[in-house]
């Protein structure tokens, strides 16, 4: 199509436009214009038509797999011509492909963002299988714990056991995830060198579309300096700051 046919529907609301696209769009229905100098009464649009030498139109409504409409395939003739059944039906194949693209190219995009939040994340990430398996770790769960992703990968969480929880501990914990789908707390935990880390821990169930748990996406961050600063505070009100003497 030449610029000057385009130009004016570039960022146009689709209420406001009077077009063949803009009503298959508004209608989610098919629209057939076999001899545009005679069936649209639009002058400007007419204008623009024969300027640009198109004498037909078609235009099929694009869905998405919710059957929401995400676009329109437009198709324009020269000469009139009224529409045929197998035409027609190539071209809605043709829409539902465009359809089909488009959904993907939105999937891949959300995919990206979505890998660009676990790899930048400041907290650590690791996913799971419903069986508890680590199935992936991001940069920062191998900056806090010390272990590489490849030594974590096909472990499970048990591989940062402190054995500071009990378990009472864990086995609340699951209950809570299998009632909820989601558990936040407090945890000790202990780092490939030894060192033990406090951490706020927030598990979260992903379900598929069957209902069924597909994976558990753990989220922790390290609270060492939240954790002493707290101790400080209880020392602070039992104990004399300048002596260190008990306050009674």
């Amino acid at each position: 199509l030449p610029e000057f046919f385009v130009a004016p529907l570039e960022g146009a609301e689709i209420a406001s436009v009077n077009d063949f696209s803009a009503a298959a769009v508004r209608s989610a229905a098919p629209v057939f214009v076999d001899d545009i100098a005679g069936e649209v009464h639009d002058p400007a649009v007419q204008a623009l038509a024969q300027r640009a030498e198109i004498a037909a139109c078609w235009a099929f409504p694009v869905f998405k797999s919710s059957g929401e409409v995400c676009g329109v395939l437009t198709l324009y003739q020269r000469d009139t011509h009224p529409v045929q059944d197998e035409k027609r039906q190539i071209a809605e194949k043709l829409a539902q492909l465009c359809g089909i693209a488009i959904e993907h190219g939105h999937d891949k995009e959300r995919l990206l963002l979505a890998a660009s939040v676990f790899t930048s994340a400041h907290e650590g990430i690791f996913i799971t299988s419903p069986s508890a398996v680590i199935l992936d770790v991001n940069a920062m769960f191998t900056q806090l714990t010390g272990y590489t992703r490849q030594e974590a990968i096909g472990q499970t969480p048990r591989l940062l056991k402190s054995g500071l929880q009990d378990k009472e501990f864990y086995a609340q914990l699951w209950q809570e995830l299998e009632e909820r789908g989601y558990w936040e707390g407090e945890i000790w935990n202990r780092k490939k060198n030894g060192e033990l880390m406090p951490e706020l821990l927030r598990i979260s169930a992903v379900r598929r579309d069957d209902g069924q748990i597909g994976h558990y996406v753990a989220l922790f961050s390290d609270i060492t300096h939240a954790k002493a600063h707290e101790q400080q505070l209880k020392r602070l009100a039992h104990f004399d700051a300048l002596t260190g003497l008990p306050n009674r």
